[in-house]
């Protein structure tokens, strides 16, 4: 009996694609061979073939409609998906019950136009979702994509059981020729991310601000403001601090304003990590520390946060968390409305010093002069090819170096200057921070060469050894458009994009000169947000008005409904606010009628034409 069970689970094995019995790999299911036919049809519909053990989860409870067939192309051969009519979700179900407390490895070969989601969920109900990630595929070829998850770190999840995995496909075709799925360890996932060395004190490259926002820094949401140095303001650390103004006349959470910092890794995740930073504050702000930034776009994992509170003096804040161990990168994020001045930033694993203390001896803050798309870090061709930059703390006896490279990869080395030949130690902030600034002329590039895009990279060294963080800055060089300070009427070219002071000059520099109120701009012009209260109008005229001094001209959109005029206050549905709860069928058409009045009449010579 035990040896007609040890068989009859081999079968199961080898059927299901599960290679329990091979160690580590716990599914390998190729796509290129003869799987399963299929032909479900209830709400949606599937037909084709697909590996053994793999199940269509989506036909019971979506529209959705989808094929699938085995196709040779070459030596190569795979499996076709055409998703003909998308309702929801496409998902299809592999017949593993996870181990929660282990860490996997999902390796998938694909091609599509769009990223194959994976998930790992509850298979019973309420189908809590454990862990999800965009898989990567080639576009013209098949790519190899990776993730990890590793299960038991992530915590939160006690209840959970029947841990099953899914892949998810979009509309269109999608080429898959294999998924396998491994149980790892905890030193093939260290080794599979790139860390700091262990004794790095500070993870953040650019823990001061004297030139004002970093590379790899980004605001999201942002309608005026912006960040700039504040010399008047100098922060503990000594140098000018970051002096951050976010505001939005916007109610909408997808478009509220945050700034994030440039990604960081720990050194160690198994130990308790940090983030500390000194500010002043006024206003509603909150300090977050997330990981793997742009899982989602409104549901961040956040790992730790705080609420700042308002101070006209130096406050200095630390936030503590837990990583995940398979994360590729954090993030602090500064969320809400205010001013925040920012200096001291640092990250480090550990117990040990809390004390401010930079990465190297010394940092190197990169900027653009000041000139007309320097917001946008857009250069025009007859503005000097320049950044300026500044050196802080010990650079004595030092040299800056730096190189040029292009977008195909060339690069050349541009002149070193030696440091320290004009340090006055400027006194600020109390303390004595040796501070040189000057700037780093790259009109020599590969292949002679003056418009492109091209990256600037930047260290300082003493006696052949790098004594700062690595910085580098992305400079985009074009002809100065032929409508830049004026409207262009006859364009053909438009988009729909937020009222930012930094988007609108780059759409603009781009030969975008229209903006369409439609999703991003909707809030501006849609009924559901100017008239919330039947009688109460709250207009964004200071955002209309600001495509136009940027000689954006507007194609507006007349849309949405408030609450109290649609449909939606019969449905017996409770708001969230969300997206949807605004498109809702009109039911007062006078309201209607006299929305469009209103914005028609005040917007006249503003916006040039409407749609329905």
């Amino acid at each position: 009996m035990i040896k007609l069970n040890i068989i009859l689970i081999l079968a199961v094995c080898l059927l299901s694609g599960i290679a329990l019995c091979a160690g580590e790999t716990i599914a390998d299911f190729d796509f290129g061979k003869p799987g399963r036919e299929w032909n479900v049809h209830a709400k949606g519909t599937f037909k084709g073939t697909l590996p053994e053990g793999l199940t269509p989860d989506f036909p019971s409870w979506t529209k959705s409609v989808v094929k699938s067939e085995l196709i040779k192309e070459g030596d190569l051969s795979f499996t076709r998906f055409t998703v003909t009519e998308f309702d929801n979700t496409v998902m299809f179900r592999a017949p593993q019950n996870l181990d929660k407390n282990a860490i996997y490895k999902f390796e998938l070969i694909s091609r599509s136009p769009w990223p194959v989601g994976l998930e790992l969920r509850q298979r019973p109900a309420p189908y809590a979702r454990y862990y999800d990630a965009k898989m990567k595929t080639g576009l013209d070829a098949f790519l190899k994509s990776t993730v990890y998850a590793n299960l038991g770190g992530m915590g939160g999840h006690e209840g959970f059981k029947d841990i099953s995995l899914y892949f998810n496909l979009q509309r269109g075709i999608t080429d898959i020729r294999s998924l396998r799925v491994n149980k790892v360890t905890q030193e093939e996932l260290n080794a599979s991310i790139k860390r700091p060395d262990n004794g790095t004190a500070n993870f953040f490259r650019n823990s001061r601000f004297p030139l004002g926002l970093q590379s790899g820094w980004n605001f999201s949401g942002l309608e005026t403001g912006g960040a700039t140095s504040d010399e008047a303001s100098p922060g503990p650390s000594g140098a000018p601090s970051l002096k951050v103004v976010m505001n939005s006349q916007s109610s909408s959470q997808m478009t509220s304003p945050r700034l994030f910092s440039e990604p960081f890794q720990t050194a160690d995740p198994n130990k308790q990590n940090h983030v500390s930073f000194s500010c002043k504050v006024k206003g509603d702000l909150t300090a977050l520390v997330t990981d793997n930034f742009g899982r989602t776009y409104l549901d961040m994992h956040i790992l730790t946060k705080m609420k700042l509170p308002e101070s006209k003096d130096w406050k200095s804040i630390r936030l503590d968390f837990t990583p995940d161990p398979t994360a590729k990168s954090f993030t602090l994020v500064f969320a809400g409305k205010g001013t925040l001045w920012l200096d001291s930033l640092r990250a480090w694993a550990g117990d040990g010093d809390a004390a401010f203390v930079s990465q190297g001896e010394c940092e190197l803050a990169l900027a653009f002069p000041e000139s007309d798309a320097s917001i946008a870090r857009i250069q025009l061709s007859d503005e000097a090819p320049k950044l300026n930059y500044c050196a802080t703390g010990n650079f004595e006896g030092a040299t800056l170096k730096s190189k040029v490279v292009d977008i195909h990869g060339k690069e050349m080395p541009l002149p070193d200057q030696k440091l320290g030949l004009s340090r006055d130690g400027k006194l600020v902030g109390g303390d004595k921070l040796a501070l040189e600034k000057g700037a780093i002329d790259f009109s020599a590039t590969p292949g002679n060469k003056p418009l492109g895009q091209f990256r600037i990279e930047a260290w300082i060294e003493r006696d052949g050894k790098r004594i700062s963080p690595f910085n580098e800055m992305v400079v985009t060089r074009i002809h100065r458009p032929l409508h830049w300070n004026e409207d262009a009427p006859n364009s053909p070219f438009g988009c729909h994009f937020m009222a930012s002071p930094i988007i609108i000059p780059m759409m603009k520099a781009a030969g975008i000169n229209w903006v369409r109120l439609h999703d991003a701009g909707t809030d501006y012009i849609g009924w559901y947000y100017l008239e919330p209260e039947k009688g109460k109008w709250q207009f964004r005229d200071a955002s209309i008005q600001r495509y136009r001094d940027g000689k954006i001209k507007i194609f507006g959109d007349l849309q949405t409904a408030p609450l109290w005029a649609s449909s939606y206050k019969g449905s017996g549905k409770q708001s969230v606010h969300g997206y949807f709860d605004t498109y809702w069928t009109v039911e007062d058409w006078d309201g209607w009628t006299n929305y469009v009045k209103t914005v028609c009449s005040r917007y006249k010579g503003i916006i040039d034409g409407y749609y329905v």
